[in-house]
């Protein structure tokens, strides 16, 4: 991808929860993770993410909630290049 190519992403930007568990659970079980870990996700984010790592330049246009995932989801974005202006924060409102 040329550099001086422009993309725009709009879409979602989601907290994913990653669970290691032994085995998947039958309908009723309950089971005891073996780890818990949060990742940023979202197909929207994920996408630009991807675009800026192969040399395009990025504006995300999406939204985020006022807590402390959206303020760290916007830094991460800003990190990998991406131009979060267009990112709304949704006051009140936890990250997806």
């Amino acid at each position: 991808m040329n550099a001086a190519e422009r993309v725009a992403v709009f879409g979602s930007l989601n907290i994913d929860l990653i669970l290691q568990v032994p085995s998947l659970p039958r309908a009723g079980e309950t089971i005891v993770a073996r780890a818990v870990e949060q990742q940023f996700g979202g197909k929207g984010a994920n996408q630009a993410v991807a675009a800026a790592r192969q040399g395009a330049s990025v504006v995300m246009v999406g939204a985020v909630g006022d807590d402390v995932h959206g303020e760290n989801y916007r830094r991460c974005l800003e990190v990998e290049g991406i131009d979060v202006a267009p990112v709304r924060i949704i006051p009140g409102c936890p990250t997806g």
